[in-house]
């Protein structure tokens, strides 16, 4: 599965934030009640939708992409 580059926080030293690794975690994963804050499908049901299909081989950045703006949407909330 593609990893979706995030831009690190740094100090002026360079010197990464002590809280960078929460971070990156929270841009990662959903959290619990998320879905009751936004209207959520799996990737499954998007690629449904969306395709009217199942995700087939050669679908991963898709199905990844999907993924990504489920999650981009939790945690915007």
């Amino acid at each position: 599965m593609p990893v979706f580059p995030t831009s690190a926080i740094t100090d002026d030293l360079g010197n990464p934030w002590h809280k960078e690794e929460e971070r990156q975690h929270r841009l990662s994963v959903g959290v619990e009640g998320a879905h009751l804050c936004i209207p959520f499908q799996c990737e499954l049901c998007w690629m449904r939708n969306l395709e009217k299909r199942d995700p087939a081989p050669g679908d991963e950045c898709y199905v990844a992409c999907i993924k990504r703006a489920n999650l981009d949407a939790m945690a915007g909330k």
